[in-house]
């Protein structure tokens, strides 16, 4: 019996799969889905896979590079995925879905940074809806064009069904005059936010990005057995290791601090 073919966006091809030349990222076949089957896959999961040694050297503070000698083993972090969408990618984002801790591998977990469902994320991210404009940033102009339009059209719904609801409310050529040219205004800058929107994709990042970089932080704890040294491994977020565009937080040529995303 001949085995059955996965589906077109069930598989990715070679030259197209996201995230290949990342090492550490290890494709979860069973997660790979697209909206219908004759598309190209939309969304993946990658597990993490990450070189600890047998031994640590409590004199080294910190450190990003884990290419350990050959004793070190291989661990996939267990309590975190890092999940790839076409528009995650599109728009310069970075997803980690954060797991419960893995009971039988401790040493695999990683901390991951804070969650964007958090208090102090959500302001961070309204403080930056206000007073951040980078009118630079194709993304960023495709939603604003975008919210720009569909405010004029809820303006244009009050001149075109409010007279339905309150005919007391009505004046002179309100629906024809007031609710066409904001429907006009509406639509056309939808049109120019839709050719943006075609320019944001032609132009993506293709082969992906992570955005992010393992390192290994030594703390002091105190256990009721011993004392000493413990290491944890965390992911930071990276910059100047991210390869959308999106980075340049500042303007066009300059480097962006880092951020957690």
């Amino acid at each position: 019996m001949a085995p059955i073919q996965a589906s077109r966006n069930q598989k990715f091809t070679v030259d197209r799969e996201p995230l290949r030349s990342n090492d550490a990222l290890q494709l979860v076949q069973s997660t790979i889905k697209g909206p219908f089957t004759f598309f190209n896959p939309t969304q993946a999961s990658y597990k993490h896979e990450i070189h600890t040694p047998s031994h640590r050297d409590p004199l080294r503070d910190s450190t990003t590079d884990l290419a350990q000698p050959a004793e070190a083993q291989k661990l996939s972090a267990a309590n975190f995925e890092y999940k790839w969408t076409a528009r995650d990618n599109r728009k310069g984002r970075h997803t980690l879905v954060k797991g419960s801790p893995s009971l039988e591998h401790p040493e695999a977990n990683v901390a991951t940074p804070r969650s964007t469902t958090h208090w102090r994320s959500i302001l961070h991210t309204l403080r930056l809806m206000i007073t951040f404009y980078p009118v630079w940033d194709i993304s960023w102009c495709v939603a604003y064009v975008f919210t720009l339009g569909s405010i004029l059209w809820v303006i244009n719904s009050f001149f075109a069904f409010l007279p339905l609801i309150r005919p007391s409310s009505t004046f002179h050529d309100e629906t024809l005059v007031g609710g066409g040219i904001t429907a006009f205004i509406g639509a056309t800058i939808f049109v120019v936010g839709s050719i943006l929107l075609m320019l944001e994709a032609v132009n993506e990042n293709r082969e992906g990005c992570f955005g992010y970089a393992l390192e290994s932080a030594y703390e002091e704890y105190v256990d009721k057995a011993e004392s000493g040294v413990g290491s944890g491994l965390k992911l930071v977020a990276r910059n100047d290791i991210c390869t959308h565009h999106h980075r340049n937080k500042k303007k066009p040529g300059r480097q962006a601090p880092s951020s957690t995303t």
